[in-house]
Parts: C-alpha cells; sequence; structure tokens
C-alpha cells in the first residue's frame, strides 16, 4: 500500500489580528516537508550574522550590513512564500509581494507582519504536534 501525505492547508484568516481586514486570509501550508522548515530555520537564524557595533561605521561597512540585512530578508520571505502559496490559486503570495507587503505595513502599522510570521509558525507547531483548534 501506497500512503501518499497531501499537502494540508489551513485559512489564517486576517480578521483574528484586526476585525478591518473582514473576510481576507491567507492559506497556510501547515504540512511542508522538513527541507522548507530547515531553510526557514537557517533564514530566521542568519540575523545572528549581523555584527552591531558600538563605534561608527564606514560608508562601506554600512553598505555592507544592509546587503546583509536584504540578503536574510530575502530568504526569509522566499519561505514563507513557499509555505503561503500552496492553497487556493487567489491566495497565493510571492516573495515580492511579501516584501512589498512588509515595507508598506511597517509604515503603517509595523506589528503586522510580525504577528502574521508568529501565527504561520504557530499553526504549523500545532499542526505537527497534532494540536486541533476548536
Amino acid at each position: 500500500m501506497n500512503i501518499v501525505i497531501p499537502k494540508i492547508v489551513k485559512k489564517l484568516e486576517l480578521k483574528d489580528y484586526s476585525e478591518a481586514f473582514g473576510g481576507v486570509c491567507l492559506e497556510v501550508w501547515v504540512n511542508p516537508p522538513k527541507s522548507i522548515l530547515n531553510d526557514l530555520r537557517s533564514a530566521l537564524n542568519r540575523i545572528n550574522e549581523i555584527v552591531i557595533s558600538t563605534e561608527p561605521v564606514t560608508s562601506e561597512q554600512a553598505v555592507a550590513n544592509q546587503k546583509l540585512v536584504d540578503s536574510i530578508l530575502e530568504e526569509q520571505l522566499k519561505c514563507y512564500s513557499e509555505i503561503l502559496s500552496q492553497g487556493n490559486e487567489s491566495t497565493k503570495i510571492s516573495a515580492e509581494e511579501l516584501k512589498t507587503m512588509t515595507v508598506e505595513t511597517f509604515e503603517t502599522d509595523p506589528g503586522f507582519w510580525t504577528w502574521v510570521k508568529t501565527r504561520v509558525n504557530q499553526m504549523i507547531v500545532d499542526h505537527r504536534l497534532n494540536i486541533k483548534k476548536g
């Protein structure tokens, strides 16, 4: 017998962040393979590569630091895009679209992207621990 585990996708209702979102939701792939989770973990841990100096930095150091931050963010967004693009076609979101969203929402509601990432990660953990909602 050949058992094939399907992709399990669950809705993340943005009204849980704010009622103002109404019925808008993201779809989260809650059983991605370990390789994707490892890539995400590595991308998240890369933040430790950033060295914060108490001394003034040269313009070259500032440019190098910004390039590092940008590359870390791109890796993270690529992983989140993969996790958020396995459901309904209308809810798929590219890494570039996520980047635009993070920049735009940071200006008006800086906690939004952090909330989304936290909820996505928690939904994956809950699924892996077989925690049922409701």
